[in-house]
């Protein structure tokens, strides 16, 4: 009994440290509107909240995604565009949900990008916002099979967050935009 109130106590600490964190995380997203600022503020917290290796934060086109920032990965990798083909992925259905890949040396569906070789262990996080999906918050590490389900449910809600965050953002520069052309 003793054994298993430690082990229940050593879960609840864990459990009020990652709703803090995540509190913490989501308040930050908050603080600018600037896209490559706010990019670096979800990546930041991103790490304090799940460990990861490298991360990087890719935007949906109409036929492709593109790398628009990242964390530890090669800097050639930012602005690289690759085909948004879902089907590999089993549908958009399957697109709607954290995606873990325990060994992506063992996966087709993982395209390996130079650079990149060194990861083993994947996460995909959509970005939904509206019913859409705005994106992916990609999670690398080196050790196979290091993403939980635990780190997908927490990813997942940091992620719709941060996709709300992008999302405002990006209205907002839209906006000034026009601003200045009717100005």
């Amino acid at each position: 009994i003793a054994f298993e109130n430690a082990r229940l106590y050593e879960s609840e600490l864990v459990r009020r440290e990652n709703a803090e964190i995540l509190r913490e995380a989501t308040a930050a997203l908050t603080s600018s509107v600037d896209l490559q600022e706010l990019f670096q503020i979800i990546l930041e917290s991103l790490k304090k909240l799940i460990p990861y290796d490298s991360a990087s934060i890719e935007l949906a086109h109409l036929d492709h995604y593109e790398i628009v920032a990242g964390s530890g990965i090669s800097e050639d990798l930012i602005g690289k565009k690759y085909d948004s083909s879902i089907e590999k992925w089993g549908g958009e259905e399957s697109m709607r949900r954290p995606l873990i890949i325990h060994d992506v040396h063992q996966d087709d569906r993982f395209e390996m990008f130079e650079g990149s070789e060194y990861i083993r262990g994947w996460m995909g996080i959509p970005l939904l916002t509206q019913g859409r999906m705005i994106g992916l918050l990609n999670m690398d590490s080196r050790t196979p099979g290091f993403f939980t389900d635990e780190h997908a449910a927490l990813g997942q809600t940091f992620g719709n967050q941060a996709a709300i965050a992008i999302e405002k953002a990006r209205l907002f520069h839209e906006q000034n935009r026009r601003s200045k052309i009717i100005g």
